[in-house]
């Protein structure tokens, strides 16, 4: 299960199941298509080296809109 707390389990979405949209080297915003999760998207910041060995950090999520 993921939440805005972490990941409970098995991590229940296939690498698959996830996009690039976006992708400047320093900001990406990441699609995510799964039913078994809440989250729609998830932002990431490459806040460590910024060049090609530098560590991706999540800054944000969306989630989808309740019924």
């Amino acid at each position: 299960r993921i939440t805005p707390e972490g990941i409970i389990g098995d991590y229940p979405v296939e690498y698959d199941d996830f996009t690039i949209n976006e992708n400047n080297g320093v900001r990406a915003k990441i699609a995510v298509n799964s039913e078994k999760t809440d989250i729609k998207a998830v932002y990431l910041e490459r806040l460590i080296r910024q060049d090609d060995t530098g560590v991706w950090t999540v800054t944000g999520y969306d989630v989808s809109p309740l019924p």
